[in-house]
């Protein structure tokens, strides 16, 4: 297993790293797949309840800046990829 597909802990929570997407999805198509994720609560967005201090860079980092866009949170089963402001559930295709 190579270093950048480790469990890691973000937040109080545990991601692994899922896989890459593939190069011919673009945001328009990815954004399908896409939900908000709001009892988690990983957002920047001040009106959110339960908001958990989010950062794109931060959750990089804590991931040793794998090159994966999708992670799967252990105690959710979820997957996600990180954005900007918040932590979107990547529904899959």
């Amino acid at each position: 297993m190579k270093n950048n597909e480790k469990e890691f802990k973000y937040l109080g929570y545990t991601f692994k790293p899922v896989k890459k997407l593939s190069k011919d999805m673009d945001f328009f198509r990815i954004s399908r797949y896409l939900k908000s994720d709001r009892e988690l609560g990983f957002s920047t967005y001040d009106w959110w309840e339960n908001k958990k201090d989010y950062s794109y860079e931060g959750f990089y980092k804590a991931c040793n800046d794998s090159e994966y866009d999708i992670f799967k949170c252990i105690e959710t089963g979820k997957n996600y990829i990180p954005a900007s402001n918040e932590l979107f559930q990547y529904t899959s295709k």
